[in-house]
């Protein structure tokens, strides 16, 4: 054998026994299995038939600060799908920084696989932070078939170097003549600040509630201390003229005649209006005397106007009605009404009435 010939030879079988890095291949999920399950297209079985499922960190190691990902390659039947969990466990060291990502690639398409079903390829990629140097490691979650069978992805420790160049994007070797070289940025720090606002805003709050309960009660005792305004004198009292001619229209538009109730008619004449205009006019108590009490009283009154027979021939007609019950035509109780209406006009004062002697 030629030595270039024996050389090549042994630099093959160098290279066959060193088989690939441990840098280059996922962490598995699972040991295998003592029962000597075979294993599909690579990984680690994940309990479930036709299922084979591996996990790593990317990049390894993590510069502090920085974003990674953990990477999870399901290898699978088309068509047997595994779900994750609703959210992942959360933690302080390396919390979540957005939803995860799936894709999925076949590995063999129907028409070569035969009576075989298709295999697919399916990554999920999960985006995690970086902010501690030790103890950071990924959530452990489960990954579920709609079978209701499962695999357990475990948690992975996650190795965090507190080494800026790691950030620095590598030497693109030298510029061209003319280009400006930049420097390249310098490493992110990521600082654990407490959030103070929400004490902020209830203090705010707090101090404006005191501050209105404070003006208010001042205000109050501001008004206490204030004297009351004086109260408004009431109203001069109608003229009884007027209330006596209001009246009596009211009671002529009331219908009364025109349906023959001339008693109700003559009674409500005599203690509404007339009774009532005296007592206001005279100031007698007209509604409390009896007819011969009633005229004794006027007869002590001189105003110009005042015809006392005629007062007491209205109210000796109208107790005939209310008392004896006699009858009375509505042409005549009209009349009465329209001499009641006279009598009040004839009486309606210039002056303060006065009584016999000059006596007001």
């Amino acid at each position: 054998m030629a030595p270039s010939t024996a050389l090549l030879l042994l630099v093959a079988s160098a290279l066959v026994d060193a088989g690939p890095g441990p840098a280059d291949e996922p962490r598995p999920v699972a040991p295998p299995a003592d029962d000597g399950a075979d294993i599909v297209d690579g990984g680690v079985p994940a309990g479930i038939p036709g299922v084979t499922v591996s996990a790593k960190v990317e990049p390894d190691p993590v510069p502090f600060g920085a974003r990674f990902e953990l990477v999870v390659t399901v290898l699978r039947d088309r068509g047997q799908l595994l779900e994750l969990p609703a959210s992942l466990p959360a933690a302080e060291a390396a919390p979540q920084t957005g939803d995860p990502r799936r894709s999925v690639e076949e590995l063999s398409l129907a028409s070569d696989a035969g009576d075989a079903p298709v295999r697919v390829r399916e990554t999920i990629r999960v985006p995690f932070l970086a902010l501690a140097l030790d103890d950071v490691s990924t959530p452990a979650f489960v990954l579920s078939a709609k079978d209701g069978s499962s695999v357990e992805v475990p948690s992975l420790p996650v190795r965090v170097a507190d080494d800026p160049s790691l950030l620095v994007v590598g030497d693109a070797g030298p510029a061209e003549p003319g280009a400006m070289t930049l420097e390249p940025a310098a490493g992110s720090i990521a600082y654990r600040v407490a959030d103070h606002r929400p004490f902020y805003a209830a203090g705010a709050v707090a101090g404006a509630a005191a501050a209105a309960l404070l003006a208010r009660a001042l205000l109050k005792r501001r008004r206490a201390r204030r004297p009351a305004p004086p109260a408004p004198p009431p109203p001069p009292p109608r003229p009884a003229h007027e209330v006596a001619l209001e009246r009596l229209e009211a009671l002529l538009a009331a219908g009364l005649l025109a349906r023959g109730e001339t008693a109700l008619f003559v009674e409500r004449l005599m203690d509404e209006v007339l009774r009532d205009y005296l007592s206001a006019r005279f100031a007698l108590v007209a509604e409390a005397r009896t007819t011969r009490e009633l005229v004794a009283e006027l007869l002590s009154v001189s105003v110009p106007g005042l015809d006392v027979r005629l007062v007491e021939e209205l109210l000796g007609d109208a107790d005939l009605v209310k008392f004896a019950k006699a009858t009375i035509a509505a042409e005549r109780a009209h009349a009465m009404a329209m001499r009641v209406k006279a009598l009040v006009l004839a009486t309606t004062p210039a002056a303060a009435p006065t009584r016999a002697g000059g006596a007001p």
